[in-house]
């Protein structure tokens, strides 16, 4: 009986862990309002998120993914993931202050996990 509940509760355990994490400041050296927080367990294909109420106000940002997770991410100065591409990674990536060309320029996130 012992075996199962330790089984249930390492299942609750890895099913609460978010495989990503995307975090984005108003200010720099991660600081400020929060502009965007998302995160995900990894079984997302093409998801696409318009950062509405605080557009074009990022100026850090943090994004994490899981070891064991094929997550990767871009960054858009156009709605819908589209316009220019400001910015992408395939491993975790903390930009304490974005480059002053990028600084208040995101609209949307991208974010594609295998």
């Amino acid at each position: 009986m012992k075996f199962f509940t330790n089984i249930i509760a390492a299942a609750a355990v890895i099913t609460s862990v978010s495989a990503w994490e995307f975090t984005g400041w108003a200010d720099q050296n991660y600081s400020g309002d929060l502009v965007i927080y998302r995160s995900g367990n990894g079984l997302v294909n093409n998801l696409c998120v318009d950062i509405i109420q605080n557009d074009n106000r990022m100026s850090s940002f943090k994004w994490y993914r899981g070891t064991n997770i094929g997550c990767s991410m871009k960054l858009f100065d156009g709605h819908g993931c589209s316009g220019a591409l400001i910015g992408s990674s395939t491993g975790n990536w903390n930009v304490a202050a974005i480059s002053n060309v990028n600084n208040d320029r995101v609209s949307s996130l991208w974010v594609d996990c295998l």
